[in-house]
């Protein structure tokens, strides 16, 4: 049983994930007014580069990440502090990944508009 407090949207769209040395390069696949499942793809951990499996294990739950969603164009059109919240596979995205909370309210407000 899913413990949701708010709806999700499917989505497709490139996004960045940073936390001290690491850059993680991957998707946003799901998005609520709550937070996002970030798909990474390719990461660079103090200037190592891992890929897929290899970056789950470079995130702690309760760790705080900058993440910047990128628009169309490839553009980040929202950027702001998160949480990562658990690592592991998606049933619903079936997919390994991330899922992250928004940390502040105006990043909420700013998706919604």
């Amino acid at each position: 049983m899913e413990r949701r407090r708010s709806d999700r949207v499917s989505i497709l769209t490139g996004a960045t994930v940073q936390c001290g040395n690491s850059m993680v390069i991957g998707n946003i696949l799901d998005v609520s007014s709550g937070g996002v499942f970030f798909e990474p793809i390719v990461g660079y951990v103090d200037g190592e580069m891992l890929k897929d499996g290899e970056l789950l294990e470079e995130f702690n739950k309760d760790e705080k990440v900058t993440v910047s969603i990128e628009n169309e164009k490839g553009f980040a059109y929202i950027q702001g502090d998160m949480v990562v919240r658990w690592g592991g596979h998606s049933g619903r995205n079936n997919t390994e990944g991330f899922g992250l909370q928004w940390e502040h309210d105006a990043v909420r407000t700013q998706l919604r508009t």
